[in-house]
């Protein structure tokens, strides 16, 4: 702790950006007004969280409609941006032309001239988010002139005591009540105890121990700050459902539509007569007496080979042949000659045919 404050008298009074690296709690934000304390600027010291909504505008400003930004309410003074690395990279880019020339631009609008000592925090270390391009390496070489670490509570016991009465005065003076001395079991328990969150861990539970103890405490011992956890009774109603099998006879009267068939053998003369329409061929044969004639053999006749009243074989000749000319002229239209010509198709000579065609009496004019 002694280093650490050594090292805040002496980065106090220069102008360059300054990096405050430590955990969440840990009092970086207590660290960064001490250094605009002792660094004797006339100006405020405005802090804003990198994380904040719309952080562009809250930083520089509105062009329209005009809106000023903090970096401008800081001038002369000391701008404080915690975690850094939070920020946007186009926000990253615009504080490091704040840093080298002292100008930032509205959002929407002109720019303007700003002369604001820079501090930033952050819990990561930049140089690695820069390598891993996750941070503006220009940005982050302006904050590694001189980081300030400030080491975390489990780092610093014999700081607590001392840091636990700060505290308490701060609450009082701020909550308007005596400021209460802490009794040497409270300080062992305090640095005894682990403290997530750092600073901003044991100053929450210092301040609820003030508000909490009687009006006119003097003294804040462990049991104000550390209560003993309350037993409270609470009445609790408790069923419990053991399955259970227990035989029990109920009557049940259950109606089911039953359908009973009984068969009984009895015998009962019955006359079946069944009709079925299907033709039936009866055969009935009589005996009858038939008398019989059987007429007296005739001697067989000689058979011949034509008829006896046919023509003679000439004329049946001359029929067929007379036939086929007909046919062979009919196919061939009445045409004698040329290919398909009724000589043609009789296998003839044209004049042959023409010979036998007057012969028989047949003109080619009657099948043109």
């Amino acid at each position: 702790m002694r280093r650490l404050v050594a090292r805040i008298g002496e980065l106090a009074p220069s102008p360059a950006p300054l990096l405050v690296m430590g955990p969440s709690g840990a009092g970086r934000g207590v660290v960064a007004r001490a250094i605009h304390a002792a660094s004797g600027l006339p100006g405020g010291f405005v802090p804003v969280r990198g994380g904040a909504r719309d952080v562009a505008a809250v930083l520089f400003g509105r062009g329209f409609p005009r809106r000023r930004g903090l970096a401008e309410l800081a001038d002369r003074g000391t701008l404080y941006v915690a975690d850094v690395d939070q920020l946007p990279r186009e926000v990253q880019g615009a504080l490091v032309e704040l840093v080298e020339t002292g100008r930032c631009w509205r959002v929407g609008g002109a720019a303007y001239g700003v002369d604001a000592r820079l501090i930033v925090s952050s819990r990561h270390d930049l140089r690695a988010l820069a390598a891993a391009n996750r941070f503006e390496p220009e940005l982050a070489a302006l904050l590694d002139l001189a980081p300030l670490r400030v080491p975390p509570l489990a780092e610093r016991a014999p700081d607590i005591g001392p840091l636990a009465q700060a505290i308490l005065a701060e609450v009082a003076t701020r909550h308007g009540v005596p400021t209460p001395r802490p009794t040497t079991e409270l300080l062992s328990r305090l640095v005894a105890a682990s403290w997530p969150g750092e600073t901003r861990g044991l100053t929450n539970a210092l301040e609820r121990a003030v508000l909490n103890a009687p009006a006119g405490t003097y003294v804040l011992s462990a049991e104000d700050v550390f209560p003993p956890p309350q037993i409270v009774e609470v009445p609790v109603e408790v069923r419990v459902e053991v399955p259970v099998e227990v035989p029990v006879e109920v009557p049940v009267r259950v109606e089911v539509p039953v359908e009973v068939r009984v068969e009984v053998p009895v015998e009962v003369p019955v006359e079946v007569r069944v009709e079925v329409p299907v033709p039936v061929e009866v055969r009935v044969e009589v005996p009858v007496p038939v008398e019989v004639r059987v007429p007296a053999p005739t001697p067989p006749r000689q058979p011949t080979l034509f008829p006896i009243d046919a023509p003679p074989l000439p004329e049946r000749l001359d029929d067929a042949m007379r036939a086929c000319i007909a046919q062979a002229l009919t196919a061939a239209s009445g045409r004698v000659y040329g290919p398909g010509g009724a000589a043609d198709r009789l296998g003839l000579a044209p004049s042959t045919l023409q010979s036998k065609m007057i012969k028989l009496g047949v003109s080619k004019d009657a099948f043109t």
